[in-house]
């Protein structure tokens, strides 16, 4: 397993320089690239562990630094850092690496990010992943985290499970999007009860 990288740069619609890294597939681009994307205070390193076992699955792995982290370039403006904003931003990327359609892995925010996405242009989703984030809350969600210590809740943050698959990640809720209206939709998975940080997302047989 190799953590080589390509460090790279992208420019947004508004200017701003962002930067990427981009992790080959062993072996050749076999499948199709998984896009990482990070949370709300994070940045590209969050994935430096996991990125290499998925190039070594034969897939290409871009994981990003949103606009006003890591190395990307800091907007001025407040009003952009919103999740429309940073799904234009991805789009973009997309576009200057030549990718038309890529698995999304999204923690937190960077799961707010790629169910924007896949509202707003559901062709660029093959399936995603998302962490600690979904597109609703279970109404037996908030209490039992508010009733767990910060120090525990802080314990959970990064947690992976050993091998990703559909079925090891299934979580409270799986979730499909329509790829003719491009919504989002969430339904409690068979398999709640076990507190688990991942959660599953519609996947499509071309992955």
């Amino acid at each position: 397993m190799s953590n080589e990288f390509a460090e790279r740069r992208w420019t947004s619609r508004d200017g701003l320089s962002l930067y990427l890294r981009d992790y080959p597939a062993k072996g050749g681009e076999q499948r199709l690239p998984v896009i990482c994307l990070h949370g709300l205070t994070r940045n590209s390193k969050d994935f430096e562990d996991v990125a290499p076992l998925i190039g070594g699955m034969g897939r290409r792995v871009i994981v990003p630094d949103v606009r006003g982290r890591g190395l990307s370039d800091r907007d001025p403006n407040p009003a952009n850092y919103q999740p429309k904003v940073y799904a234009r931003d991805v789009r973009g990327m997309m576009k200057d690496l030549g990718i038309n359609r890529a698995v999304f892995l999204g923690t937190s925010m960077g799961g707010l990010i790629a169910m924007t996405l896949a509202a707003a242009d559901s062709k660029r989703v093959a399936a995603a992943i998302l962490n600690d984030v979904g597109p609703r809350l279970h109404p037996k969600a908030l209490p039992e985290y508010l009733a767990t210590p910060a120090r525990a809740r802080r314990s959970r943050i990064g947690m992976m499970p050993s091998t990703i698959s559909s079925e090891s990640t299934a979580d409270s809720f799986q979730i499909s999007h329509s790829t003719s209206g491009g919504v989002l939709q969430g339904a409690p998975s068979a398999k709640s009860g076990a507190s688990r940080p991942w959660t599953t997302i519609q996947r499509s047989p071309e992955c």
